[in-house]
């Protein structure tokens, strides 16, 4: 059962060429390391921190919004590695700006929390959905969720440096395919009536 999203919302900008830099929000530190089964269980803080080079890997530009602060020693290392840190706050609001933020970037690249790749939970954010559903292809950790969702046209897992990489110059190669791909996988998967009605339907068959 995907993440339901409003497509009406979302405008499908897939047929002009995709922006020039992959992008996502991330809230840097959410919550503090938790202890569970003799196993930690951290944030997306620990995942990034494995990524802190790839912009130097890759032809790709890549930014972050996040409310990391400015005097944090991990902002100057990400700057240092190549990325693009930018200020979240005044991207999330209202609605409209995130979405054209979102819009004009050529798709989202990001890692998941430490938490969801240990437990292999199945996560998959609302804010991807978002970029699917505007026509922007989607890189993302996996956490379990390729076993609900299609991969390797517009949407794309990856587990470490290399794999990362490696999707990111298969867009690259065709972008509008991906964009095209990105598009379809939310109306399919995503989109809201298709959601709502598979949860009714669970339901039913749970009474």
């Amino acid at each position: 059962m995907g993440v339901p999203v409003m497509l009406d919302y979302f405008t499908n900008p897939a047929q002009a060429r995709p922006g020039e830099t992959w992008t996502t929000f991330t809230h840097w530190y959410g919550y503090s390391q938790v202890e569970y089964g003799g196993a930690w269980y951290g944030n997306k803080s620990e995942e990034f921190a494995q990524l802190v080079n790839l912009p130097h890997k890759t032809s790709e530009k890549l930014e972050i919004a996040t409310d990391l602060h400015p005097e944090d020693k991990t902002t100057g290392e990400f700057l240092e590695g190549g990325w693009s840190l930018i200020e979240a706050g005044p991207l999330n609001s209202p609605w409209q700006r995130y979405r054209d933020y979102v819009a004009q970037s050529r798709g989202e690249f990001c890692v998941a929390k430490n938490g969801y790749v240990r437990s292999r939970c199945g996560w998959f954010s609302d804010r991807s959905v978002a970029y699917l559903a505007l026509g922007r292809p989607v890189i993302l950790q996996d956490t379990g969720w390729t076993d609900f969702y299609p991969q390797g046209e517009g949407l794309f897992s990856f587990h470490d440096e290399a794999s990362a990489v490696i999707a990111l110059e298969t867009v690259a190669k065709d972008p509008i395919r991906h964009a095209l791909a990105a598009r379809a996988i939310a109306e399919k998967y995503c989109s809201a009536p298709i959601v709502v009605n598979q949860l009714l339907e669970t339901i039913g068959r749970a009474e």
